[in-house]
């Protein structure tokens, strides 16, 4: 079955579970659409390669994953898992390429570049302590500048996430708000910047518990810029806790939203939680 010549690849993340030593797996996820735009759905065969360049033939790993299942073109897959990551030298960049079909089907271009991956195990409690790490010392850098320009705000109640839906996420209630940032009464979903800069914007968001599907948490620009997305599979028993961070410079007006979305055939809601869900915030970075 090769009907997708045309697809291209819309988006990419890459997280890694890692050895003490090396990386022996890498998560990697995107979204596929043909090319009217329409996203794929349904079993594919991919196939991924690594490179030492962005062009060219020295090719330094490949393998071929059947049957992996795209939903609204999302997909999410663990490399490594078929053909092992042992021998690569990631301390020199590589170019990963993405091919729908076996090996001899055409790749994707243009390849995408990986400059580093970490050398520690990162579990994903790990990875959201670090988001609220790296938020606490941008507020610390700004009171020490002596201006602190930042508001964090949350939801008093959960809210529902249809299936299948970017959701932007309200927020009734501030922790802070040094700048009018926020309004608790209108567009509540939405943290201006009414200084100019470049801004710290984070935000963390717990779902229910539901096995089918993926979630996604992210940050909008103005209502239609994706500038920052955490996407993460559903599991049989466990909360979906999410968290997205992103760097970004801001005009005076330009606002962001934190929205969430999910596939899971119905509606889940994002949970209240004391302290982390949702929960949403920026702050200026001299």
């Amino acid at each position: 079955m090769k009907p997708v010549m045309n697809v291209v690849l819309m988006s990419l993340l890459l997280t890694s579970r890692l050895s003490a030593e090396e990386p022996h797996l890498i998560r990697y996820q995107g979204q596929a659409v043909d090319s009217q735009g329409v996203p794929l759905e349904g079993p594919y065969t991919l196939t991924f390669r690594l490179y030492d360049a962005i062009t060219g033939d020295t090719k330094l790993w490949e393998e071929t994953q059947p049957n992996v299942a795209l939903q609204g073109g999302h997909f999410s897959v663990l490399l490594g898992q078929v053909t092992p990551l042992a021998g690569m030298d990631w301390s020199k960049p590589c170019w990963l390429s993405l091919a729908v079909g076996d090996e001899d089907d055409p790749e994707f271009s243009p390849r995408q570049r990986i400059t580093s991956v970490p050398m520690a195990i990162q579990a994903e409690a790990a990875e959201t302590a670090e988001v609220a790490k790296v938020a606490q010392k941008a507020q610390g850098l700004a009171n020490g500048a002596g201006v602190d320009v930042s508001a964090r705000v949350f939801n008093t109640a959960a809210i529902s996430v249809p299936h299948a839906t970017y959701t932007p996420l309200t927020f009734d209630s501030e922790r802070w708000d040094t700048d009018a940032i926020h309004d608790t009464t209108t567009t509540t979903s939405r943290l201006t910047a009414k200084t100019a800069g470049k801004y710290l914007i984070y935000g963390h968001a717990r779902f229910g518990i539901n096995s089918s599907g993926h979630r996604q948490v992210g940050i909008r620009l103005n209502g239609s810029t994706i500038i920052g997305v955490t996407m993460v599979d559903a599991t049989t028993s466990e909360l979906s806790v999410i968290s997205v961070a992103t760097h970004y410079a801001l005009a005076v007006n330009d606002y962001v939203e934190l929205f969430a979305y999910q596939n899971s055939g119905g509606s889940i809601s994002v949970d209240s939680a004391t302290n982390h869900s949702p929960e949403f915030g920026m702050v200026k970075i001299p």
